[in-house]
């Protein structure tokens, strides 16, 4: 979630305070429930997308590790680079 930019993490830090309410949401930012939805969808897209080049990225650094281009430490500090 870090990755997310500062306005997705406001969004998101907001819909935690108001309990995952989407009504809340819609009454605090003065918008919609609509448009809150939409906004929602767009925050759990780009966190789909940010896990899934995580996901990638893991599976180039093992089959680098298989294929012996990188050693087992060097595979290590990759992996902990991009969150095990």
């Amino acid at each position: 979630m870090l990755q997310l930019s500062p306005e997705d993490l406001a969004f998101v830090t907001a819909f935690v305070r108001a309990s995952g309410s989407l009504k809340a949401m819609a009454q605090h930012l003065q918008i919609s429930y609509p448009t809150v939805r939409n906004r929602l969808d767009e925050v759990i897209a780009r966190l789909e997308a940010l896990e899934q080049g995580v996901q990638r990225r893991r599976h180039e650094i093992l089959d680098a590790l298989e294929n012996g281009r990188l050693s087992a430490r060097e595979a290590e500090e990759a992996l902990r680079k991009v969150g095990l």
